[in-house]
């Protein structure tokens, strides 16, 4: 109980807007995750799993019968549709190896945070005067792009959030990226998963997260951003970036 009544008197100090914050950033993370799953990860396990019918004869001492039961008879296989289990176990193992794949194979890339933008229709001119968009720090990764020519990285990032405290976080990018034209000009699309430990959430005890993340590169420099959700007064954040990639 004296464990319970602690984590209750942490969360007891946070604004309400905070914990209004949250919620709504849980739902849409839920939603995000499970559409990167289902596209990701579901979809070309479901690939061969059509179920056929195949007529076969059958054979009695009667003609008549024969005729009849040929005519009828037919054997349907059981569905290769794959358990919840094994769905979970390939979707685990997709997972791992593509992180193993970009630890190993990824270049090293150099973040530089460089705005927070809180969006004037969630806040006032007042309340952004308040903020810092500045979110001075810097970051470093591995990233790559992989067989179908699409964006992943591991990262680590320490920036100044919106009251100058230091915030960090470590994550997991995927990016669907497209290449404009003939150019080396490339934008893209996706989700990050992170960690992410601030002082004005629980005290800094860190805490997962998704969020949506755009992209736009040309050689070795991009720019990239993710978008944070909210209400009025909360979230509605625009944070962005510039990554180098060295060769």
């Amino acid at each position: 109980m004296s464990t319970f009544n602690w984590i209750k008197n942490i969360e007891l100090k946070q604004h309400v807007n905070k914990h209004s914050c949250l919620r709504q950033l849980g739902l849409m993370n839920f939603v995000l995750i499970f559409v990167l799953f289902w596209v990701q990860f579901n979809s070309p396990v479901y690939a061969g799993s059509a179920v056929e019918t195949i007529s076969l004869p059958v054979t009695t001492n009667n003609p008549s019968d024969d005729q009849t039961r040929s005519d009828t008879a037919s054997a349907t296989p059981k569905s290769d549709s794959p358990s919840t289990l094994t769905q979970l176990k390939t979707a685990y193992h997709t997972a791992t190896e593509h992180v193993k794949d970009t630890w190993t194979e990824g270049k090293v890339e150099l973040y530089v945070p460089f705005l927070s933008y809180h969006m004037p229709f969630a806040y006032s001119a007042d309340k952004r005067s308040e903020y810092n968009e500045y979110p001075g720090g810097a970051g470093i990764g591995l990233g790559r792009y992989n067989a179908s020519g699409n964006y992943e990285a591991t990262y680590a990032m320490a920036f100044l959030d919106s009251h100058s405290d230091m915030s960090y976080m470590v994550g997991y990018a995927w990016i669907p990226t497209w290449n404009v034209g003939k150019s080396e000009v490339k934008v893209g699309a996706g989700l990050t998963g992170f960690i992410m430990s601030r002082q004005d959430y629980f005290g800094g005890v860190p805490f997962p997260g998704v969020l949506p993340v755009a992209s736009i590169s040309y050689k070795q420099l991009s720019l990239q951003a993710a978008y944070v959700p909210g209400g009025q007064g909360n979230g509605n954040v625009l944070f962005a970036w510039g990554k180098w990639t060295f060769d």
